[in-house]
């Protein structure tokens, strides 16, 4: 298993210590790290796929309003 070394502000290791207190603090920092890559993971699809729906709106060409008139029209109420 892996050692890694990091500082954080003394404030945060306290809150840190009382909120998991009688946990294993590896553990529970080995779990926040696995949510964060996946939060990452999927933050990156969301961005790929924001920026693909971008780009297919951009490759059509627009709807005139007597389309989208008649369209509606034909649907009915």
């Amino acid at each position: 298993m892996a050692r890694m070394r990091f500082s954080v502000p003394d404030e945060v290791k306290k809150l840190f210590d009382r909120a998991f207190a009688g946990e294993n603090k590896s553990h529970v920092i080995a779990r926040m790290m696995m949510q964060a890559i996946e939060e990452l993971r999927l933050q990156r699809i969301r961005v790929r796929t924001i920026d693909s729906l971008t780009d297919q709106r951009r490759a059509r060409k627009p709807i005139t309003i007597k389309k989208i008139r008649k369209a509606r029209a034909s649907a009915g109420p």
